[in-house]
C-alpha cells in the first residue's frame, strides 16, 4: 500500500475542511506558482508539412467519419485553409488566447506529494513546518474514482507527474487521445522532482471542492513546529470523526538534514 500526501496549514480555515468535512480544493492552473505548469502547447510548429496534413486528415476522420471520396478531400482542404495549423504565429496566439483560458476555467487539479519526508514540502506547503499533512491510500483513491472516469459529463483520473530537464515537444501524431489531453498537464521541469507529485485531474473542477471519503485517510502528521494548541484541536477532531487514524509528529534529525516521524497516537 502506497500513500500520497496533502500538506496543509491548520491556521487556514479552508484547510481545516480536509479533516472536518473531508473536502479538498481542486485548483485552477491560474493559481499555480510555476508559470510553465500546464501551459505546455502541443507542438504543431515542429511538424513537417506532410505531418500537418496528416493531423488535419486525422481531425476530419475523427469529426466527419461518414465523409468519403471527394467530400472528404474537400473537407480536408477546407479545414487546412481555415485552421491555423500552417501559421506558427497564429497557433501560438490561439493557444495563449483560447486554449489556456479554457483550461484555467474548466480543469481542476488536486495535487498530492509522493512522500512526506522532503523538508521543502513542509516549508512550501505546510506553513514552514507549522502545518500538517494527510496520508491518502493511492490505490483506494484510484478505485474510488474509477466509476467517474471518462463519463459523458465528467473526467476524473489520477496521474503521476513526470519531470524533464528539457522543454517537452509533444507531437500530436505520436500520442493517444488521452495523452493529448493529459501530457500538457502532467509534465513539469526537473527542478520540481522532489515533490514526486501525483495529480487528480478533474474536468469542470477548477476552484471546486472534492470530497474524499474518510475511509481513504491513512494517517496525519504534524509538522515539527506545529503549535501545541493546533495539535490538540486536530486530535480532538480525529477522536470524534475518525476511527483510529494514526497520528505522527515530524522530528528533526540531530546529525543530518532530514526528518523522522514518531507516532504519538
Amino acid at each position: 500500500m502506497a500513500n500520497i500526501y496533502k500538506f496543509r496549514d491548520w491556521g487556514n480555515d479552508y484547510h481545516k475542511q480536509i479533516l472536518t468535512d473531508q473536502l479538498f480544493f481542486c485548483s485552477s492552473i491560474s493559481n499555480f506558482n510555476d508559470p510553465f505548469d500546464s501551459t505546455i502547447p502541443i507542438d504543431y510548429e515542429g511538424l513537417t508539412q506532410e505531418e500537418k496534413i496528416e493531423a488535419v486528415e486525422n481531425h476530419v476522420s475523427n469529426n466527419y467519419p461518414r465523409a468519403v471520396g471527394r467530400e472528404r478531400l474537400k473537407l480536408i482542404e477546407k479545414v487546412f485553409q481555415e485552421s491555423a495549423i500552417d501559421d506558427p504565429e497564429q497557433l501560438q496566439k490561439n493557444y495563449k488566447e483560447v486554449v489556456i483560458p479554457n483550461i484555467e476555467e474548466e480543469i481542476g487539479i488536486l495535487s498530492f506529494a509522493g512522500n512526506r519526508e522532503h523538508i521543502l514540502m513542509w516549508s512550501h506547503y505546510a506553513n514552514s513546518h507549522k502545518g500538517f499533512c494527510i496520508g491518502i491510500d493511492k490505490e483506494e483513491l484510484q478505485t474510488s474514482i474509477r466509476p467517474l472516469l471518462l463519463t459523458e459529463d465528467k473526467f476524473l483520473k489520477l496521474y503521476d507527474v513526470s519531470y524533464q530537464e528539457s522543454y517537452p515537444q509533444i507531437n500530436p501524431l505520436k500520442v493517444s487521445a488521452e495523452e493529448y489531453f493529459s501530457l500538457p498537464l502532467t509534465i513539469k521541469s526537473h527542478v520540481w522532482n522532489y515533490e514526486d507529485e501525483v495529480r487528480l485531474i478533474f474536468k469542470d473542477g477548477a476552484n471546486e471542492l472534492l470530497k474524499i471519503e474518510k475511509e481513504l485517510f491513512q494517517d496525519i502528521t504534524f509538522g515539527c513546529r506545529m503549535p501545541e494548541n493546533h495539535q490538540s484541536e486536530i486530535i480532538e477532531i480525529i477522536n470524534t470523526e475518525f476511527d483510529e487514524l494514526p497520528v505522527y509528529k515530524a522530528i528533526l534529525s540531530n546529525d543530518e538534514f532530514s526528518l523522522s516521524f514518531d507516532r504519538i497516537q
